[in-house]
């Protein structure tokens, strides 16, 4: 329910939208990643430790960045903004 009022908050919404699709992308093929090596059982106990206090590291880092980024009331602008009018 969140992503459809992002991309509608103003013009910048939809790439905004874009850019939070693909991190997210991003990182459910990093989960699906780990739970190959943990199914495959190729990597130590120590090594899919630090791989996954990686990935939880950098999960946080990104949710601060969206935060930030396209969450600030300073970023999302408060104008009225039509998209995709055509004339008027």
């Amino acid at each position: 329910a969140f992503l459809p009022l992002l991309e509608q908050a103003d013009a910048w919404g939809p790439v905004r939208v874009a850019s939070i699709d693909d991190e997210h992308r991003g990182e459910r093929a990093m989960i699906a990643a780990l739970v190959e090596d943990i199914a495959a059982g190729t990597r130590s106990d120590g090594e899919l430790v630090d791989e996954i206090a990686w990935f939880l590291n950098a999960v946080e880092h990104d949710m601060f960045d969206e935060e930030r980024l396209a969450l600030d009331g300073d970023v999302v602008s408060v104008e009225c903004v039509v998209v995709d009018q055509s004339d008027g």
